[in-house]
């Protein structure tokens, strides 16, 4: 259910929907209003028809040049908030570079890198799966140039010389099994064992998981780079700290919709 309505001279659209029975308030015209936005978010709150967290005000800055430093700029990207499904938030590009990065923000001043994206083609979706944990359900999004470089982030990674290592791994794939998670224990950059596997399909334990099916974290670093040659589009979440990429979405075919692969990475732990 949505509606457009004017405020101030601009337009905005609000829309309720089924994910948490959040209000999403967004900019028509992919412009930043943060002012306009949180006064409409104060009156919404003010009204007391809804609670404060279940209000979701996103907008699109995507041509932003104000804060942008001559070695990083914004994009013409069109970047457009197509609205909520389960697992995040569908974004919509069209006139994308190869490669740039997608930041967040709460408040337009503060500004996070969220993806890096290496994309074949102009035009394709992306998700923004951290949105349903965001407490302040407020997010605003735009594009950035340069992207953020996988060699830069393995380098990163690289310098912290963990030998030994473990953390939680899972995969999500069109495949045998669809899900599967588990304790992944990485020596010398190779999966030497797997605690507490899980074929999440099933809810059903792997008691003798197949070591080829996980990957260490340099494997992961190997199944972007080797992506980055075939794949339609590619976006990874990296961890800011360690250079891990927590999250990669490969896409090999856009207009499909069987061909995608997951991989995430966290609660990583250093072996002594």
């Amino acid at each position: 259910m949505s509606a457009e309505f004017s405020f101030k001279g601009h337009a905005f659209t609000i829309t309720t929907d089924g994910w948490d029975g959040a209000l999403w308030i967004m900019t028509k015209d992919g412009c930043h209003y943060p002012d306009e936005m949180q006064a409409l978010r104060d009156a919404v709150e003010g009204a007391g028809h809804i609670r404060s967290k279940s209000i979701a005000t996103f907008s699109i800055a995507t041509a932003l040049l104000a804060a942008a430093t001559s070695p990083q700029a914004a994009t013409n990207t069109a970047l457009t908030l197509r609205g909520p499904i389960s697992y995040g938030a569908w974004l919509a590009l069209s006139n994308a570079p190869a490669e740039f990065s997608i930041e967040v923000s709460n408040d337009f001043r503060t500004w996070q890198p969220l993806l890096g994206v290496t994309a074949r083609k102009s035009s394709f979706y992306v998700v923004d799966r951290d949105a349903p944990a965001d407490t302040n359900r407020i997010r605003f999004y735009r594009t950035r140039v340069p992207g953020l470089s996988v060699e830069e982030q393995a380098a990163k990674w690289t310098a912290l010389r963990f030998s030994q290592y473990r953390y939680h791994f899972r995969r999500v794939c069109f495949c045998t099994p669809t899900i599967i998670s588990g304790i992944v224990i990485v020596q010398d950059g190779s999966v030497i064992g797997v605690t507490n596997a899980l074929d999440e399909q099933t809810g059903q334990p792997i008691s003798n998981p197949d070591l080829a099916q996980f990957r260490s974290i340099e494997q992961l670093f190997d199944e972007i780079r080797r992506a980055l040659l075939r794949a339609d589009v590619v976006s990874v979440m990296y961890d800011p700290t360690l250079g891990l990429p927590a999250r990669i979405d490969l896409d090999f075919l856009a207009p499909a919709v069987d061909d995608e692969i997951t991989y995430e990475a966290h609660d990583f732990e250093p072996i002594k």
